[in-house]
């Protein structure tokens, strides 16, 4: 059946050279999952569920030198690791046999024919994998990070406090995804996988639905990064590299704190863009008509050019100063920029030649040449000390965010090769405004305590990249009216208690006994009452108009609606004892104490998560039931309402927060 298993481990090391010091720190995490999200329609095939093996590791070593008691140099280097697969427990990374009549029968699979799997068992309309299918594609991806920072501060007249830095990042990164379907093609066509070559790789990826960079067609890791001046690297791994420079100063007076500063930033994301290719002088190329080859349709690399860097400064200014003996003013100005997900700028040659087709449905396209987006964020507030142990902070923030990320349908020349393709340009805005308030009770009597809360409005042109799919799909009016955004919570907030015995305090059963208590709360988030047909949706899914944007209706405002209010406790219990060397901290961690079942998200045909409005509207699910009977209904409502199974796998998302869960554990510390 499913299970999980997740090993940690962190450690740091500190040396005194005085006057340096050296850190060196690693965080590592090792993760082993067998199963997916869908375990109901795998129940009689469990010897084939997926497993998912992913891994983090991050080294760092950071140098101290106090260089004279006003001057202080930082220096940081660091590597880390990240990657993950997903397999076939039979098979691993042999993703050719996994769907190979021959090698599976070696486990007593029974194979329709030479590459199709056990015809699955039919349960009143609902389809269950028969023992021996195959249950999930082969994928792996690996990214690498180097990196450093070295930063110098300075006391200078008694009143400045100026830091200047630099800072470098480089990243490494690869993808890779093949279904192992094109042996289908390969029983049919013998011939071709016998001849290495263009065609071959280009039949392997387009009947395995492959997509790779960083990797060959057949998994095989590339050396050389993307490099659009030479074409060997067109399939290599993409390598972004990001600079930084900031330079700062705090001025204090006795009545006037004033933190000023400027910071330059420049992005590489080693992404490209399509250019007039100068192999071919009689034809004009670009966006509109881009050079792929007529047979692959895969883009020449001959036809694109390296996008260039992107430079910006961004300026910083802050303020503060008291009003009374016992509250403090504060202002603050910013500007920031933030670089797309690496995920969406990049994707493979194979998967943007199968839309350069024109003939599949892409909701989520890559881009090219895409600008980070710039946000100017304003904060002004003021904190109060009541007492000598609590204090109150009021801010009021607005956030204004350009250049975010929108789908746009790019037109082709008549000319062109490439079919009119969906693509991500800059376009979409937003802006957050709101208040934070804040109480903090320093520890007296044992016990220390914070509450926070926050009002929030939300709103722009686009809640996600790929929110105006429909609208480009069927060829209606772009959305441009600015509206409530889908993860606006109006109400955030928490409450946290912590009661604990210090050092020699209660006795040897209560000393370095504490007890932790956080309640947490959060209204809904806004979604949008739509309606549609069932399109080829099959019995098992009903007709979620979640399932394909293209064929959802909305029938009221975007975001009139909102799910019902969050609400959570959780509790530490934790005790401390000394262990030779060591200090041990024994917890028991007890999340969602209350066992609440939070609404996180709701089907937007009905409006709330324990009904679809599949069942209950003849038009959809008549036929439905009249031809499967009403023990149909039954694993309906046990499979789908109960337990959200169709939701899952439409969306990828759960209905439902996180039931109780009860951890424990001992912390060792040096």
């Amino acid at each position: 059946g499913m299970s999980r298993n997740r090993y940690t481990g962190n450690g740091t090391l500190t040396f005194d050279f005085n006057p340096v010091i050296v850190r060196v720190g690693a965080t590592m995490s090792r993760q082993k999952q067998v199963g997916s999200s869908l375990p109901v329609q795998n129940l009689f095939d469990l010897n084939r569920l997926p497993i998912t093996e992913s891994s983090d590791l991050l080294v760092n070593t950071k140098l101290t030198y106090a260089i004279s008691p006003t001057v202080l140099a930082e220096a940081n280097v660091f590597y880390g690791d990240n990657r993950s697969k997903t397999y076939d427990p039979d098979f691993g990374d042999n993703f050719l046999l996994y769907r190979d009549s021959l090698a599976s029968s070696q486990f007593g699979y029974k194979f329709r024919n030479y590459t199709t799997g056990p015809q699955d068992y039919i349960l009143y309309g609902f389809p269950f994998r028969r023992e021996g299918a195959p249950l999930t594609t082969f994928t792996k991806n690996r990214q690498n990070r180097i990196g450093g920072s070295a930063d110098l501060t300075a006391l200078v007249g008694g009143v400045h406090e100026l830091k200047a830095g630099l800072s470098f990042e480089s990243y490494l990164v690869r993808n890779f995804s093949s279904g192992g379907a094109f042996l289908t093609y390969y029983v049919s066509n013998p011939d071709v996988p016998r001849t290495p070559g263009r065609i071959r790789d280009y039949q392997t990826w387009r009947n395995g639905g492959g997509s790779n960079y960083g990797y060959d067609v057949y998994g095989n890791e590339l050396s050389n990064s993307f490099n659009t001046d030479d074409p060997t690297t067109i399939d290599g791994p993409k390598k972004p590299q990001f600079w930084g420079a900031y330079v700062q100063d705090k001025i204090e007076f006795s009545d006037l704190i004033i933190n000023a500063g400027l910071r330059f930033d420049r992005f590489d994301m080693n992404d490209f863009r399509f250019v007039d290719d100068p192999t071919t002088p009689t034809v004009v190329e670009g966006p509109e008509n881009p050079s792929v080859d007529q047979e692959t349709f895969e883009y020449k690399a001959t036809g694109i050019k390296k996008t260039d860097p992107f430079q910006a400064v961004s300026p910083r200014f802050g303020l503060s100063f008291p009003v009374t003996d016992r509250m403090v003013f504060h202002v603050q100005f910013g500007k920031f920029i933030q670089t797309p997900a690496l995920n969406t700028v990049y994707i493979s040659r194979s998967a943007q030649a199968v839309t350069f087709t024109g003939g599949n449905y892409r909701p989520n396209p890559a881009a090219q040449s895409l600008d980070p987006e710039r946000t100017t964020q304003y904060e002004i507030g003021f904190t109060q000390q009541f007492s000598d142990n609590a204090s109150f902070d009021i801010t009021g923030f607005y956030k204004d965010i350009s250049g975010q990320i929108q789908i746009v349908r790019q037109t082709t020349s008549p000319n062109s090769v490439a079919a009119a393709y969906n693509t991500l340009a800059n376009g979409d805005f937003a802006t957050t405004k709101g208040v934070e308030i804040s109480i903090r009770l320093r520890r007296a009597n044992r016990f220390q305590g914070q509450v926070n809360y926050t009002f929030s409005d939300a709103k722009g042109t686009g809640s996600t990249t790929n929110g105006a799919v429909s609208s480009i799909e069927n060829g209606t009016q772009y959305p441009t009216v600015i509206s409530t955004l889908d993860f606006n919570q109006s109400h955030r907030g928490a409450v946290n208690i912590d009661f604990r015995f210090g050092d020699d305090d209660g006795g040897p059963i209560l000393e370095r006994l504490g007890v932790n208590v956080l309640f947490t709360f959060n209204s809904g988030h806004p979604f949008t009452l739509s309606t549609g047909g069932a399109g080829q949706q099959g019995p098992e899914n009903g007709a979620l108009v979640e399932n394909d944007a293209r064929a959802s209706i909305p029938v009221e405002a975007i975001g009139a609606s909102t799910t019902p209010w969050n609400t959570n406790i959780d509790l530490r219990l934790d005790k401390t004892v000394t262990l030779g060397p060591f200090d041990a901290n024994f917890y028991i961690y007890v999340q969602n104490l209350m066992n609440t079942q939070n609404v996180l998200n709701v089907y937007r045909r009905s409006g709330n998560a324990f009904d679809d409005g599949y069942l209950n509207n003849p038009e959809l699910s008549g036929a439905v039931v009249a031809g499967n009977g009403p023990r149909y209904v039954e694993m309906y409502k046990a499979i789908n309402l109960q337990n959200g199974q169709a939701y899952r796998r439409v969306t990828g998302n759960d209905l439902w927060g996180s039931p109780r869960q009860i951890r424990f554990g001992v912390k060792l510390v040096l």
